[in-house]
């Protein structure tokens, strides 16, 4: 019998690492991958997935997952940096 406390630490990445270290590769990966052409290329293709997914296949629920998706692509570095200040 697995315990939900168990799966919830399992989860938690603060539990085997330092919450600078967390930070850091989030940063990384903001700084790097979501940026640039990347982040373009990203959202683009997550909103042409919404569309095709949401319209075309008629399937609601991950069209909108899709379309969330390219907004936190297409948003999420300045949000961080508004954020944490980096």
């Amino acid at each position: 019998m697995i315990h939900a406390t168990s799966l919830i630490d399992y989860l938690n990445p603060l539990t085997y690492m330092s919450s600078d270290a967390y930070a850091l590769i989030w940063q990384h990966v903001f700084a790097s991958v979501l940026e640039g052409f990347w982040a373009r290329f990203l959202a683009s293709a997550a909103l042409a997935l919404s569309f095709f997914v949401g319209v075309y296949r008629q399937q609601v629920v991950p069209g909108v997952i899709f379309f969330f998706v390219a907004v936190a692509i297409a948003y999420g570095s300045c949000i961080t940096r508004l954020a944490f200040g980096w």
